[in-house]
């Protein structure tokens, strides 16, 4: 066979020889051409992939930093940050997904999109949560204030009627009250639960010595006495939101 295909071969003219040979070289080098592509494509997309898992770590790594931010400021800001974070990231796991083949990499990244959106969920019960403690807040100070106001329209009056031992009665009830005061305050700042037990003997307390302060009192104080009773007992009740 090599031997009919040399006297064929030498049949041929010397330009399609010539034609035949450039004709291999083309095909040869547009072979190796697209291999080489094909190689470097493959390259770049493992770049690419590579390029977004880094993103997905360092979008992990802001995230948390995020987070503890918002624990620390609890501004509307800080929660605006947190979302942003996670949205990055979510969208950057999705972007990921599409490109990777393997089914055991997409079911890990699958488990991941939806650690994401756990995330998404309780971030969003925890904003929730801080959004009804501020409301709890505002309801503490306004009964504390209403409190605190009744004692002193009563401490002004008597002061009026020159009644010492009766004006240090009400003044020994207005101090306990901002004890007690300063106590929720510091419970409500921290979250601690230990410290509830703290404040809310500090308010029983107050209610107590306010109680008997009405045996103590003329009777035209009775009702601002008692006022100031609803509005301690509401108080206490509040600090258990």
């Amino acid at each position: 066979m090599y031997r009919w295909f040399s006297h064929q071969l030498g049949n041929l003219s010397v330009n399609l020889k010539l034609g035949i040979g450039f004709g291999l070289v083309l095909l040869l080098t547009l072979i190796i051409t697209f291999t080489g592509w094909q190689g470097l494509q493959g390259v770049i997309d493992r770049g690419d992939k590579l390029a977004a898992i880094s993103r997905v770590s360092q979008q992990t790594q802001e995230l948390r930093n995020q987070r503890l931010n918002y624990e620390k400021e609890r501004t509307a800001e800080a929660a605006a940050n947190v979302e942003k974070a996670l949205a990055a990231l979510d969208d950057n796991l999705q972007q990921v997904r599409k490109r990777i083949n393997d089914s055991q990499d997409k079911d890990r990244l699958g488990r991941q999109i939806d650690a994401v959106a756990e995330y998404q969920r309780a971030f969003t019960d925890l904003k929730q949560a801080a959004q009804d403690r501020e409301h709890s807040r505002g309801q503490l100070g306004t009964s504390a204030d209403r409190a605190a106001g009744l004692l002193e329209q009563i401490e002004q009056q008597l002061l009026k009627s020159e009644s010492l031992s009766q004006f240090n009665s009400a003044m020994t009830v207005d101090k306990l009250l901002q004890n007690a005061r300063f106590q929720v305050r510091g419970y409500t700042y921290s979250g601690k639960p230990e410290f509830e037990q703290t404040a809310t003997a500090a308010i029983d307390q107050a209610a107590a010595q306010l109680n008997a302060l009405i045996d103590k009192l003329p009777t035209e104080h009775t009702e601002s006495l008692t006022n100031a009773g609803h509005a301690l007992a509401g108080y206490r009740a509040a600090v258990g939101l």
